[in-house]
Parts: structure tokens; sequence; C-alpha cells
């Protein structure tokens, strides 16, 4: 296929990518809430099939076929992913034109995007906390001599773990635990709570 970029989508409780070459072809891939390589007004609605075709399937999802996917971008913004069932009659139009209207709802759009960033400026900080301790258990590992006083009680209470390290190998155990606690953060699903209110986008 060359290059390409991708759309994260969940389905079935796992990740799949679903490719396209519609945008700079640069091997990017995006989760819901991220900016896509390519500016973009409006909404704009996507769609890819997982189909059965002389019992080989043709698309993204291994565990099963027949099914369409629908990639939802508004204003650049990956802002949705949608999986339904697939049959010959299905009216792919109709599905596109629903999530359109839905999602030309400004009100829903700024909702979906402060709760992304929102996310993702938490997740930074959690980040910078994690570097922050990595360096931390190093730097005491390496000179274990100079907290003094009240600073020996601090390092000993932030960098706990340095207790059971006995040399590099369980430092690096160390480490890698700490790292994989950080990324955990990643990984948690993400509820964006809407109002449906017509005149919410009114209030003050």
């Amino acid at each position: 296929m060359g290059m390409f970029d991708s759309f994260a989508v969940k389905y079935n409780d796992t990740t799949h990518e679903v490719q396209t070459k519609r945008f700079e072809n640069v091997l990017d891939t995006w989760k819901i809430g991220d900016v896509i390589n390519q500016p973009s007004f409006g909404v704009q609605v996507l769609y890819d099939l997982a189909e059965d075709v002389n019992g080989r399937l043709e698309y993204a999802f291994e565990e099963d076929a027949n099914k369409i996917i629908f990639i939802v971008i508004a204003n650049g913004v990956y802002v949705e992913s949608v999986v339904s069932p697939y049959s010959r009659e299905y009216d792919t139009s109709q599905s596109i034109n629903h999530l359109e209207e839905k999602w030309a709802d400004t009100n829903k759009q700024i909702t979906s995007f402060n709760t992304h960033l929102n996310a993702k400026q938490e997740l930074n900080k959690t980040y910078y906390q994690a570097l922050y301790k990595l360096a931390g258990y190093i730097d005491t590992y390496r000179d274990p001599d100079s907290n003094k006083g009240i600073g020996a009680s601090i390092a000993k209470f932030h960098y706990h773990k340095l207790d059971n390290v006995k040399n590099d190998s369980d430092l690096i155990d160390v480490l890698l635990e700490e790292i994989t606690e950080a990324l955990i953060e990643r990984e948690k699903p993400l509820d964006v709570i809407y109002d449906n209110d017509p005149l919410a986008k009114y209030k003050v």
C-alpha cells in the first residue's frame, strides 16, 4: 500500500488501525481527540468496510467480518469512530448524514475538544512527574549521601523502592516499573459528557 496514515479504532476492547491515503501519508496514527496532519473545516465523515470476500476477510477486524467503519473529523480533529454491522441493504449515506448532522453541533464539538485537551494536559503533567521521579531515583542511587537530615527522610519517602535496590540491574527494574505505571495512565478510557440540551450553548 505504500505510505499511509492511520486512525486508531476501538472495537471489542481492542484497538485496530484503519489506514487511509487521504492525507499526508507520513505514517501518523491518530487517536480520538488528535489533530490530523491536514487542516480542514466543517465535518468530514469517512468510511471503510471489513467485508468477507470469498471467505477471506478484506479489512481490519480479524475476529469479525462484515462491519462498516465510520471515521468522523470535525474541524481537523478526529472526534469519533463508529463500527456497525454491514449488509448489502445497509444505507451508508444515511449513516454519514446522521453523523454529519450530529457533529455539526458546535456545542458538541467544543465539549469534545475541551475534554480531550484537558486529558492531554493532565497526561503531560503525569509524564513530567514521572520523568522527575525517574531522575530522582537515578540521582539518589548514584549519590545516596547527597541528602542529609530531613532531606534523607524526604528522599526515602519519595524513592522508597531503592530500599531493595542492590545493583544497577535492580535499579533498571525499578525504573521500568515506574515507566509502566505512567504509561497505564495513557490507556485509561476517557468519558466525554455531552449536554444534549439544545439551549446549552446560550447559557451564561
